[in-house]
């Protein structure tokens, strides 16, 4: 697009006032009415899924908007809401990649990608569980050791997460325990983090000896936008 246009993230609840592939202004989707301007946007319900393999990206085109179709894992159901968007910005930035992509946001999804197409997907819960429990507890405990709790004794989440007070050692055995399951999906591979989560993420991975690198989530996803809107 070359005029003015609006890319919306309804993932993060974010939106930028765009002319051609400058931002002129970000906002928040708080609900209020948007300007009369052609839209792209990810996260979005009610778009079909595009099972993968596939490019991942595929768009539901009207006359004044842009979806981006999210993807779908069919045996197992891993979806994408807007994390296809940043897939897509990596990518772009990223060139000729091959590797694993964590997208850390509510929901976790471990995304393979191969020649350009995103060959598999895993999702997990770790976001969605660690919110609802840091309702009412202190920030103490330690992270590096929970992580290695976690990532070693899997099986015991349920009963750990009992005994363990302090938002980071809970954070530390829900990532743990989500790297150990995902652990075919990230090891011996080229990593890249992205999301409100991926410096918690970075530093588990680290520990166990993987050498991930981080994204910046708006930056990324405005990327990808910005790529389906020259389609």
């Amino acid at each position: 697009m070359t005029g003015d246009w609006l890319a919306i993230d309804a993932l993060s609840g974010q939106g930028w006032q765009m002319r051609g592939a400058e931002v002129q202004r970000a906002f928040a989707l708080d609900g209020g009415a948007l300007p009369d301007l052609p839209i792209v946007a990810c996260g979005i319900g009610g778009v079909p899924a595009m099972p993968v393999p596939t490019i991942p990206l595929h768009l539901a085109a009207g006359a004044q908007q842009k979806l981006l179709a999210p993807l779908i894992q069919s045996d197992t159901g891993a979806v994408t809401m807007g994390h296809e968007a940043r897939i897509i910005g990596w990518l772009r930035a990223a060139g000729d990649w091959d590797g694993a992509i964590c997208l850390c946001h509510s929901r976790t999804i471990w995304a393979h990608v191969s020649a350009g197409e995103v060959i598999g997907l895993r999702a997990s819960l770790t976001g969605e569980i660690s919110d609802f429990l840091a309702d009412g507890q202190g920030e103490g405990g330690d992270f590096d050791a929970a992580v290695a709790d976690g990532y070693a004794r899997p099986e015991q989440l349920l009963s750990r997460l009992a005994t363990t007070s302090g938002r980071a050692a809970q954070q530390g055995l829900l990532i743990g325990a989500d790297l150990a399951g995902a652990k075919h999906w990230w090891l011996g591979q080229d990593i890249v983090v992205i999301g409100p989560r991926a410096d918690a993420y970075a530093r588990a991975l680290a520990q166990l000896g993987a050498s991930p690198r981080t994204a910046p989530d708006d930056a990324t996803t405005l990327a990808g936008l910005i790529a389906a809107a020259g389609r």
